[in-house]
């Protein structure tokens, strides 16, 4: 099949072609899943959301205006309010809680006394976008970006991308 993302579709059409197996897991927990204390239901709510593989029945992929490495409006101050109006279920809120308790996080990630949503997911230092990007996406399945472009050219010099809608870099 071919996915076509726009946007936060295009972030979770980016999961479909990434292969972590349980490294994901590793690197945001930091223990592997039986050395983790939790309960029953809340450690596999995160394995099911953690540890995955690259979908075989996808054949292409095509983001249009995904934010990949995350945006800087959901970081910026509407982003945040836009955040603290997404209540999470009852389930999520338990599970956020008992993450809590055993996760670290480093000096520039986005540090939350909850469970993450899909506002938070966005932001540049969130957890969860720092390091998926730090696995390739498939090597066996092609993909295409669709970007804005405000005639700032391409990212000729291979340094920070300049292709941008004003929102998505």
């Amino acid at each position: 099949m071919v996915v076509i993302g726009n946007s936060m579709g295009g972030c979770i059409s980016r999961l479909l072609i990434t292969d972590v197996g349980d490294q994901l897991w590793l690197k945001v927990i930091g223990k592997a899943p039986e050395q983790v204390r939790m309960s029953d239901q809340s450690k596999q709510l995160f394995k099911d959301a953690l540890i995955f593989h690259e979908r075989p029945d996808v054949g292409r992929v095509i983001f249009i205006a995904a934010p990949l490495r995350g945006t800087g409006m959901a970081a910026g101050w509407m982003g945040r309010i836009g955040s603290k109006l997404v209540k999470a279920p009852v389930v999520l809120a338990t599970a956020g809680r008992e993450m809590l308790d055993i996760e670290t996080f480093s000096e520039d990630d986005l540090k939350l006394q909850r469970i993450p949503n899909s506002d938070d997911t966005l932001a540049p230092n969130a957890r969860f976008v720092k390091v998926i990007n730090t696995f390739p996406l498939s090597s066996t399945i092609p993909h295409h970006a669709i970007v804005g472009d405000r005639g700032k050219g391409g990212n000729k010099v291979k340094t920070d991308p300049v292709q941008s809608d004003g929102l998505v870099p």
